[in-house]
């Protein structure tokens, strides 16, 4: 973004980027009515993909950060909100071969809107197909229907361009992403966004059978956080499930599965990747909670809809080229997934 507009400043700032790197971190949502349901015995659970049924979900990203940022020179106290909305169409190509699928990833409809209070003002910034609006203390800085501030919409653009991308994620049974395929911009992106999650939907199950209260763990590698690269070695976090009563569903009985993945450390180095350059970080404390909910339905093997809650608080340490800035930060995602219920409705 040029420097003439405070959408620029606020991109500037260093340590911004880390929280977009949550974009697709993992999966959730409730949209079906629920009621309780009978059930639960011992059941071993798999993803299916039939040949003939393209799946479509609804999905939702939520973000929040408060950072206060304190400089040799200046203190910045900064607040923002980010919201995007999109879709995603599964397409099987082919039938499955030794619990492999492989799926045709079709993202569309992306929406977003960005809303950031900070020492230069109030910036607010909406997404809506190809067009970008954007205002700042209620002057219009960017309409790129009307030719404004191109060269700022183009920066954000940038961002969340790879989510648009079309290409392929080869799947197994348990909901693991083992490959993707496409152009180095898609096959980048999601692959970073698995690492930061257990599984596609957010959920991997067990070889086994499991029954209502059953318990089992997945452990996530941690080589970034965020936009920081971790240095040291790979953090383990362990994320557990939980498979509690079944609920009744516009679509029938439902499986209903809980996770918590709770993370602290202190202590740690990294390095932020920001505009092409290596800040070092030190982050003296990071304590995330992350909780979920996902319902699926085992007679026709997919994920109805499933939902993730984290909030993490952190105090870190960016020792630019120039000046370090110290940052306490609080961060909140909620992110959620729902099967379209015109494929609900299909399938009965």
């Amino acid at each position: 973004m040029g420097p003439r507009h405070a959408p620029s400043r606020f991109m500037s700032i260093p340590g911004t980027t880390v929280f977009r790197g949550t974009l697709l971190a993992t999966l959730g949502g409730l949209l079906l009515p629920l009621g309780a349901a009978p059930g639960g015995g011992p059941e071993r659970f798999a993803f299916r993909y039939p040949a003939d049924r393209p799946l479509r979900y609804a999905m939702a990203v939520n973000m929040t950060a408060d950072m206060a940022m304190k400089g040799d020179a200046q203190s910045t106290d900064l607040k923002m909100t980010v919201a995007l909305r999109y879709h995603v169409r599964l397409v099987p190509a082919g039938p499955a071969r030794d619990g492999l699928q492989t799926l045709r990833l079709e993202p569309s409809d992306v929406e977003g809107d960005w809303d950031i209070d900070s020492g230069t003002g109030h910036t607010a910034i909406a997404l809506r197909g190809a067009e970008m609006t954007g205002t700042h203390d209620g002057t219009v800085v960017i309409d790129t229907a009307h030719g404004i501030g191109a060269e700022q919409a183009g920066e954000l653009q940038r961002q969340i361009q790879p989510l648009s991308l079309q290409g392929e994620v080869v799947l197994d049974r348990r909901g693991l992403a083992r490959e993707f395929h496409g152009a180095p911009a898609f096959v980048e992106f999601w692959t970073e966004a698995m690492a930061s999650q257990t599984g596609f939907w957010g959920i991997v199950f067990p070889e086994h059978a499991v029954a209502v209260g059953d318990t089992w763990q997945e452990q996530l590698t941690l080589k970034k956080m965020g936009q920081i690269r971790l240095e040291g070695g790979a953090l383990q976090c362990a994320v557990t499930f939980a498979r509690q009563p079944d609920v009744v569903g516009a679509g029938g009985q439902l499986a209903t599965f809980a996770l918590s993945a709770p993370f602290s450390r202190q202590g740690l180095n990294g390095v932020l990747e920001q505009m092409g350059q290596g800040v070092p970080v030190h982050l003296a404390r990071f304590d995330r909670r992350a909780r979920g909910t996902a319902h699926f339905d085992s007679a026709r093997g997919r994920l109805t809809d499933s939902t993730l809650t984290a909030d993490a608080d952190a105090t870190m340490r960016l020792d630019g080229p120039d000046q370090s800035v110290t940052m306490d930060v609080k961060l909140g995602l909620t992110t959620t997934a729902n099967l379209l219920p015109d494929q609900t409705a299909a399938a009965r």
